[in-house]
């Protein structure tokens, strides 16, 4: 801050250019940009579960990380912007150069040191959620069950050692600008299923949600990608759009939200469901058009991947595939079970009948 100079920033908002670069364009195609160095506040929701008191320190340990981080970025930002003007400034190091040309090579040395020191801790700190990710697919019946065993200080390690070879394939052999890409669009992707399971879970009639739910996505897409990608997108996004809204309307009138009487309403709290869901998920179609194709058709490669594990495995192990009824699944899940490891549980006789053969007691050694 010390070497700005507010010539540099006379020149305010960048008019827009060719190929989304500058103008608002450019502002949301950087958006997308960013989405790696806020994974780490996704990774803390992943851990929720080996937090203490998590209703109380999770959502202050959010807010509290993510202005500091934010306001710090945009102040960073901003001396770089006000040491060198927009155009001149380096696309591969930025602050270590522009800290050159101003004369203090002591300066751009610390910065490539912090950026050196930097990366791989983010890599790590993207790479802990992983396994703990895996291990409940693996409890769930969703992927082998040895993917979720545990050591006797409790850590999968198993789902450690694959997830760390799989990662370390694919930086391997995919370039790292498609890698961003993919990792941004995968972000996005995953934002739209939580907020489909939040609608999922609030509203009944769940065939006819899934339904309204598929067709609004798929409408929410067509329309972000024909507005990015085609040269006459007026009318086809006002046709689009307009399904998009349809869809909603739809979907808030004949799924109305569903009442549990069991499950205490704190646990329901989100606003004006499925609106903000929806207007979401169609932000998130909209960054996620402003992506390259080869990021996109990555992840539909990863997607793709996905469907098949789940349709030659998930689909016949799942736990909602060997509960005979919901409310079987829903008292297996709901505190019956005395001692589980991955996805094999051992249940207590009741009156209500014994559970035993669909998890098999764990072997011996295993928590």
């Amino acid at each position: 801050l010390t070497q700005l100079k507010m010539k540099n920033l006379e020149n305010g908002f960048p008019p827009p250019r060719n190929h989304g670069a500058y103008g608002w364009n450019g502002v949301v195609l950087g958006t997308t940009k960013v989405f790696l160095g806020y994974i780490g506040f996704d990774e803390v929701c992943c851990l929720a579960a080996e937090t203490k008191n998590p209703r109380k320190t999770l959502p202050l340990a959010l807010v509290s990380t993510l202005v500091a981080v934010a306001v710090s970025s945009m102040v960073a930002c901003l001396a770089l912007v006000g040491m060198e003007p927009y155009w001149n400034i380096d696309r591969t190091d930025g602050f270590a150069v522009a800290f050159q040309q101003r004369g203090m090579p002591w300066a751009a040395q610390i910065t490539e040191i912090g950026e050196v020191l930097n990366l791989p801790i983010v890599v790590l700190i993207c790479f802990v959620a992983q396994p703990r990710i895996q291990l409940l697919l693996a409890r769930d019946g969703l992927l082998p069950a040895k993917l979720g065993v545990l050591t006797e200080q409790g850590n999968p390690k198993n789902s450690l050692i694959a997830a760390g070879l799989v990662c370390g394939l694919f930086a391997l052999v995919v370039p790292f600008a498609a890698l961003n890409d993919v990792v941004g669009c995968g972000a996005l992707l995953s934002f739209n299923i939580c907020n489909a399971s939040l609608v999922m879970a609030r509203r009944c009639r769940k065939n006819y949600t899934a339904i309204l739910l598929f067709a609004f996505n798929a409408a929410a897409a067509a329309t972000s990608f024909v507005a990015q990608k085609t040269a006459h997108p007026v009318i086809p996004v006002i046709v689009l759009g307009g399904l998009s809204v349809a869809l909603v309307v739809l979907l808030y009138v004949f799924c109305p939200e569903n009442e549990h009487a069991d499950i205490p309403a704190a646990t329901w709290h989100a606003p004006l469901v499925p609106l903000i869901p929806c207007a979401a998920t169609l932000l998130n179609w909209w960054l996620i058009a402003q992506l390259t194709w080869p990021g996109v058709a990555h992840l539909s490669g990863w997607v793709v991947a996905a469907c098949v594990i789940w349709y030659v495995f998930g689909r016949k192990n799942s736990l909602m595939t060997r509960c005979a009824s919901q409310e079987e699944l829903v008292q297996l899940l709901d505190g019956d079970v005395i001692g589980e490891w991955v996805g094999y549980r051992t249940r207590r006789n009741s009156s209500q009948g014994n559970l035993t053969h669909l998890y098999p007691p764990p072997p011996v050694g295993n928590p």
